[in-house]
């Protein structure tokens, strides 16, 4: 049965209001996220508009959540770029053939592992291993905006270490215009964060950055801002599927179908555990391939279920999917009518809503040791170098090996001296 019927078993009247309600809000924040996590992801603002409807609609009818919001996060759009920048030019018909191409293969490899019922089996990866990935990940995302902070230009496609080198090594370059707006936009955001205010820090943010650069004609002297975002709908296209590409493209859409399924079911335990509701992770699994899968013949970049808005749905008091539904009807209204407010928008104030995201990424106890054992330490420590010394996906593989084989080899060694001790 179709969850979202399922749920109006036991809707009434007003749930609809918290529904509208929880969409309003999620919407206020989706609508900056979204733009931000497109240029993440090396593509044009508009995919992110796109990259949010679609997977909003398909998550919020078939989705077992009441209050999951799917769509573009941080975490799956740097792991888009930093391998499909190494294959086309960033704004090239090819770039975007190749990131649609990842989000249609991963859609259909989140729907066969649903079909094969593994989505259970995460439990394999090592959570150390987790926390080594996501530390780099976040390091790189920060690092990745400080080029729309500082003005400087650098190599990101770079490892992390190496990229780091290459940006002290051209600091001198700074535009230190840009970076004290830059700055200026830092302290309006901490401000409304940490006051009462009704309206999201990030609302506050925008608009200061707009009014600022519109009154004071920034952009006119050098601040890059977003510029122009087309009013164009969402448009069924057929993806392609570039075989010659296949080699480098298979191993990202693996990595992303299982990073971006261990974040969404992540958010949803913790829904679910407040509600007292049953976790049910090969349908969580199978909806979130059906999104992706879906999202790709209408130019979407890879999704998965997002924290922060998600836990803003919750406490909004969303009812049922009609939450997701009506938020992605109020972003197709605001990509018809009001795109015109972007255009002076600056990049600098979309680079500190993501840099605010990354943050929020790194595991400070993981990082510092506390509470955990020497051998788990161990595992974070090799996988974070991996990923910064030979960049993400090959450092998360080296820490998921060295993790399961570790785990292996002490389980035959506890049998073993088990045995021994029992003969003796």
């Amino acid at each position: 049965m179709i969850p979202l019927l399922n749920q109006f078993h036991s809707y009434q009247i007003k749930d609809v209001k918290r529904d509208l309600f929880a969409a309003i809000m999620v919407a206020s924040l989706l609508v900056p996220q979204s733009m931000a996590y497109a240029l993440l992801a090396g593509l044009p603002p508009v995919y992110g508009f796109y990259s949010a409807i679609i997977p909003l609609i398909v998550y919020g009818v078939f989705g077992p959540s009441r209050q999951l919001s799917v769509g573009p996060v941080a975490v799956l759009s740097i792991m888009t770029f930093t391998t499909v920048s190494t294959l086309a030019p960033i704004g090239s018909p090819l770039y975007l053939q190749l990131v649609i191409m990842t989000t249609l293969l991963t859609g259909l490899l989140q729907l066969g592992l649903s079909i094969c019922r593994a989505g259970t089996l995460i439990k394999w990866i090592p959570g150390p291993v987790i926390s080594g990935f996501t530390l780099v990940l976040a390091l790189t995302i920060i690092l990745n905006q400080l080029q729309h902070i500082t003005n400087v230009s650098f190599n990101k496609e770079l490892p992390f270490f190496f990229a780091v080198k290459d940006f002290i090594q051209s600091i001198q370059m700074v535009d230190w215009a840009t970076l004290m707006f830059s700055s200026f936009l830092f302290i309006i955001y901490f401000i409304t964060k940490h006051t009462a205010s009704k309206l999201p820090a990030v609302l506050w943010l925008l608009g200061a950055g707009i009014i600022a650069t519109y009154v004071m004609k920034f952009d006119r002297k050098g601040l890059h801002v977003v510029g122009e975002v087309p009013s164009a709908m969402p448009s069924f296209i057929q993806p392609s599927l570039l075989i010659d590409y296949l080699p480098a493209i298979l191993p990202l859409a693996v990595m992303i179908a299982l990073i971006g399924y261990m974040e969404s079911i992540a958010m949803v335990n913790q829904l679910n555990e407040k509600r007292k509701e049953q976790l049910k992770p090969n349908q969580e699994l199978f909806t979130l391939g059906l999104s992706n899968t879906i999202g790709s013949f209408f130019c979407c970049f890879p999704v998965a279920g997002a924290f922060s808005r998600s836990a803003v749905n919750a406490d909004s008091g969303a009812k049922s999917g009609l939450a997701s539904i009506f938020c992605a009807v109020f972003l197709l209204i605001i990509l018809s009518l009001f795109t015109g407010l972007f255009a002076y928008l600056p990049m600098a104030a979309l680079a500190i809503i993501i840099i605010v995201a990354a943050v929020r990424l790194v595991d400070v106890n993981m990082m510092l040791g506390r509470e955990i054992n020497r051998r788990a330490y161990g595992l974070f420590a090799v996988t974070a170098v991996g990923c910064g010394v030979f960049g993400l996906m090959e450092g998360f593989v080296v820490g998921v090996v060295v993790g399961v084989v570790g785990r292996v080899v002490g389980r035959v060694v506890g049998r073993v001296v088990s045995k021994d001790r029992f003969n003796k």
